[in-house]
């Protein structure tokens, strides 16, 4: 947890660093130089996205965010940052995000492994095999644009429902039912939930801490969010289709309603209709 005197102390000490750091002639605020906590208040607010663009507009392509952060807004660098063969690795904060999976892979080794597992579910034939799925969203997204007569319309929330059923019907053969629905799915709003209550752990431990020990039936219901993810949505009720479940890459026999159930980052379990056990897919 930061405090003013911790930055302050923070601060003073790394005052020798600027002269020695490897960033020292990167542009950006002389207050990121000592410290990133000054973004914490902007990101709170609401203001991070708005705020480095402003600073990229000022500084140009690079721009400096913390004593070891580094801002880049050239399109040429999303390939050297995110490429094939990288060498950064995913910043410590995904680390502390839910309980270990596909998200905390940060070793070069087992991110190739589960990529090579992966890479036949993004080619083209199996993108072109999707079309039909990705043309029918878009009519539902226009169909409830015109329903609306004009009036305003949350785009945002309907892009990321556009983008959960979607990816429900790749990998798991059946969507969430986002575009369908005025209301978004409980998934959505528990993930939403969880979203911030990650955020306030993360940054403020110990304040969360404590606000988790308030016995409030709402407080209860944030903090509870990601064990309902787990307990609630971890076991999937899914249609077959001829490539629902993607990383066996054989089909599922048609006219069966299968579960998938993600035991853990590394194996997944089907069961059919009646619940009796069936080979893990991968181990």
């Amino acid at each position: 947890m930061s405090s003013p005197f911790s930055s302050t102390s923070e601060s003073s000490l790394r005052m020798p660093w600027l002269f020695f750091s490897p960033f020292r002639k990167v542009p950006g605020p002389i207050l990121a130089k000592l410290t990133g906590g000054w973004l914490l208040c902007v990101d709170l607010a609401g203001r991070r996205a708005m705020k480095v663009h402003k600073l990229h507009e000022k500084y140009g392509s690079v721009v400096q965010l913390g004593p070891n952060e580094l801002s880049f807004s050239s399109a040429e660098s999303i390939d050297i940052i995110y490429g094939t063969g990288t060498r950064f690795r995913k910043a410590p904060m995904y680390m502390t995000m839910g309980r270990p999976g596909v998200l905390h892979l940060s070793d070069p080794a087992a991110h190739k492994e589960r990529r090579r597992l992966l890479n036949h579910a993004f080619s083209k034939q199996q993108l072109d095999d999707m079309e039909p799925e990705f043309r029918n969203s878009v009519k539902k997204m226009v169909a409830r644009m015109e329903r609306q007569g004009g009036e305003a319309l949350d785009m945002k929330h309907w892009f990321k429902m556009y983008t959960l059923d979607n990816a429900g019907k790749a990998f798991l053969g059946a969507t969430f039912g986002g575009l369908d629905s005025d209301e978004s799915p409980r998934y959505v709003k528990d993930f939403d939930l969880f979203l911030l209550a990650w955020a306030f752990k993360s940054n403020f431990p110990i304040p969360a801490w404590f606000v988790q020990k308030i016995p409030h039936p709402k407080i209860k219901f944030v903090f509870d969010a990601e064990a309902r993810i787990y307990q609630m949505h971890s076991l999937i009720p899914i249609l077959p289709w001829k490539s629902a479940i993607f990383v066996s890459q054989r089909p599922i026999p048609r006219g069966q309603l299968w579960f998938i159930s993600f035991g853990s980052s590394r194996v997944i379990h089907i069961w059919q209709s009646d619940f009796v056990p069936r080979s893990p897919t991968f181990h």
